[in-house]
């Protein structure tokens, strides 16, 4: 049986994998804000219970005290379901340039709008919404 919701600890790195692979289909974008009080329990657990939809969130003193999260480690709570939808995609986004983990670092050279995967995709969309209209 499934729990109703799963919070992942994770560096900044691989808070950038997971928001991308929540994101991949435009179907689960988590969307935040941060108190800086209960989060992992209230945003990270709950929220995503009662909403369905993921958040990220800013782990509390309980969780670095009690939980053992590092000073560097963010978190991202979602519906269990999500879970497996997040490892099916996880390194899908970016296609052959996703920059995998631990991070490649780039060389930037001969630089343009499409130094990342990301211009040349956003590029395409606005393209594509400006001749649809």
């Amino acid at each position: 049986m499934l729990p109703d919701s799963v919070l992942v600890c994770c560096d900044g790195a691989q808070l950038m994998h997971i928001v991308q692979a929540l994101s991949f289909e435009h179907r689960h974008m988590p969307v935040s804000s941060f108190e800086g009080f209960a989060e992992s329990c209230g945003k990270g657990c709950c929220l995503p219970f009662l909403t369905q939809k993921p958040q990220v969130v800013i782990p509390g003193a309980g969780d670095r005290s009690f939980a053992g999260i590092l000073d560097h480690e963010v978190a991202v709570g979602m519906p269990a379901f999500l879970f497996f939808y997040t490892i099916e995609n996880l390194f899908k986004t970016g296609g052959a340039m996703n920059l995998g983990h631990p991070l490649r670092q780039m060389q930037a050279m001969h630089l343009n709008a499409n130094l990342t995967p990301g211009c040349a995709y956003l590029e395409g969309l606005i393209d594509k919404r400006k001749s649809d209209s």
